[in-house]
C-alpha cells in the first residue's frame, strides 16, 4: 500500500515514515519546502513537494487530490491541524479507495478552536487556567485593569479555514505583562484570529496524556510523559521529555473530555501542573499524531503502526505496558533552548527561568542511560544530520544579521 504522510519537516511526521516504513509500506512524504527532514529518510518511496498549504489551500488541495489519483495513494495521514482541517472539510472531494482516518470537521473543530474545547472543558468541571472569553472589545480596558500578571493570549483557533480570502490562519500564543501590553496585543491578535482567549500564567512543569481512541470511543494505547525541558523556557514544545506512569487523575480528566468532544484516532491531552495547589491544569489538546512520538517509540509503544492498524479497521492491543523512565531528547530543539537561556528572561519575566551555567552543564550531556533521540537512528542517520545542519545555518544567519544591522 502506497501512504502519504504531509508536513515532512516535522519529527513526528519522521517517527511516522519510519515506523510505516519498517512495515514495508510504500511512503510518499509531502510537504512545501525541498529541505524537509523526512525526504533524506531511507524509508521515503517517493519525496512529494505541494503548495503551500497555508497560503494557498485549494493548490495544496488539488495537487493531493491529483497525487492520490496518479499513483493509487490507500491512506492519507495529515500531521498538522490545518492539513488535517482541510482534509476533513473536503473529504467527500477523494477517491473511494483512499483511507482518510480522520473525524468529521465538526468534530475536528471542537479540538483546534480552543473556546470552544475550554468552554466543554469548563462544563465537565475539568481543571483549566481562570480563562476569559471577551464577547465585546469594549469589555477589554475594564478586563485589563482586574487581572494579576503576566497573562497569557492565545488566538480563539490553533488554525483555522479563512474560506473568503481562500487561506488558513495559523493561531498565536502572545503574553502580556501590563494592561496596556494586553490591549495592545490582545487587538493585534483579535484581527487575525477574532476574540482570542486571555488565560492566567500556570507556573508548573508539563505532562502529555496520550492514547488512541476508535470510533465508539474505547480507548487504547495510554501512555504519558513529563516535559523535562522546552525548546523556549517561557514555554513551547519539549526538547526533552521522559516516560512515566500514567497519573489517574490525569487520565479521567483526559478521557472524560475526548469522550465529550467526540474524538476518534491519536490525542494528546496537555497538562501543567500548577506549582500553587499541584492540579494539573488543562493547556490543550491536539487531535494527531504529536511531536515527541520518537520518546514512546524508544519506550516501546508504537504509535503510528497502532494507528494504522486502526485506520485499516484491524483490531488493537490495549497495550498499556511500556518502558518508564525512558528520555528522549530533541536536539534542535534543546539548541534553541540553551541560546534561549543565554539570552535571558523576556522583560518583565517574573518567573522562575532556567540558571545559564546548568543549562550548558545539562546540553552537554549527550549520553547517558536510557537517553535517546528524536531523530537519530543508527539504521537512517541522514534525517539528523540534516535537521542540525539546517539549525546550525538558521543560528549562523540569525547571528549574521544581527552582526550587519550592529554596524
Amino acid at each position: 500500500m502506497k501512504v502519504l504522510i504531509t508536513d515532512a519537516k516535522l519529527n513526528s511526521t519522521l517517527a511516522t515514515v519510519r515506523s510505516l516504513g519498517r512495515l514495508g509500506l510504500k511512503i510518499i512524504a509531502g510537504d512545501e519546502t525541498k529541505n524537509a527532514i523526512s525526504f533524506f529518510s531511507r524509508y521515503v518511496y517517493q519525496r512529494f513537494i505541494y503548495p503551500h498549504p497555508l497560503e494557498n489551500p485549494q493548490g495544496f488541495l488539488e495537487e493531493v487530490l491529483n497525487l492520490i489519483r496518479l499513483k493509487r495513494v490507500g491512506l492519507i495521514i495529515p500531521m498538522t491541524d490545518y492539513t488535517l482541517l482541510l482534509f476533513s472539510k473536503y473529504r467527500d472531494k477523494f477517491p473511494p479507495w483512499a483511507i482518510l482516518p480522520i473525524p468529521e470537521f465538526e468534530t475536528i473543530g471542537k479540538v483546534v478552536n480552543k473556546k470552544k474545547t475550554f468552554q466543554i472543558a469548563k462544563e465537565l468541571n475539568i481543571s483549566t487556567p481562570n480563562t476569559i472569553f471577551v464577547n465585546s472589545l469594549d469589555e477589554l480596558p475594564q478586563v485589563a485593569y482586574h487581572l494579576n500578571y503576566p497573562v497569557v493570549i492565545k488566538s480563539s483557533h490553533a488554525s483555522y479555514l479563512d474560506e473568503e480570502n481562500n487561506q488558513i490562519i495559523r493561531g498565536k500564543i502572545l503574553y502580556a505583562y501590563h494592561p496596556l501590553e494586553l490591549i495592545e496585543k490582545y487587538l493585534h491578535l483579535h484581527q487575525h484570529s477574532p476574540y482570542p482567549l486571555i488565560q492566567e500564567f500556570i507556573e508548573g512543569e508539563g505532562y502529555g496524556f496520550f492514547t488512541i481512541l476508535d470510533k465508539e470511543g474505547n480507548s487504547y494505547a495510554q501512555a504519558s510523559h513529563h516535559r523535562i525541558r522546552e525548546a523556549n523556557p517561557t514555554g513551547s514544545a519539549s526538547c526533552l521529555c521522559e516516560s512515566i506512569p500514567v497519573d489517574k487523575a490525569m487520565k479521567k480528566e483526559a478521557l472524560v473530555l475526548l469522550k465529550a468532544i467526540g474524538w476518534w484516532g491519536p490525542a494528546m491531552v496537555e497538562f501543567k501542573q500548577d506549582i500553587k495547589d499541584k492540579k494539573f491544569k488543562l493547556m490543550e489538546v491536539n487531535g494527531r499524531l504529536w511531536g515527541s512520538l520518537s520518546l514512546f517509540i524508544h519506550a516501546q509503544l508504537d504509535y503510528p503502526k497502532l494507528f494504522y492498524k486502526l485506520a485499516l479497521g484491524e483490531k488493537i492491543p490495549r497495550l498499556r505496558n511500556y518502558k518508564i523512565g525512558i528520555k528522549c531528547r530533541d536536539l534542535r530543539g534543546d539548541i534553541n533552548h540553551l541560546v534561549q537561556v543565554l539570552k535571558g528572561p523576556p522583560k518583565d519575566w517574573s518567573f522562575s527561568y532556567p540558571k545559564r551555567t546548568k543549562t550548558i552543564i545539562d546540553f552537554l550531556r549527550f549520553r547517558e542511560k536510557d537517553l535517546r533521540y528524536y531523530n537519530f537512528y543508527p539504521q537512517d542517520i541522514a534525517p539528523a544530520v540534516i535537521d542540525i545542519l539546517q539549525c546550525l545555518a538558521t543560528l549562523f544567519k540569525n547571528f549574521a544579521k544581527k552582526i550587519f544591522h550592529g554596524i
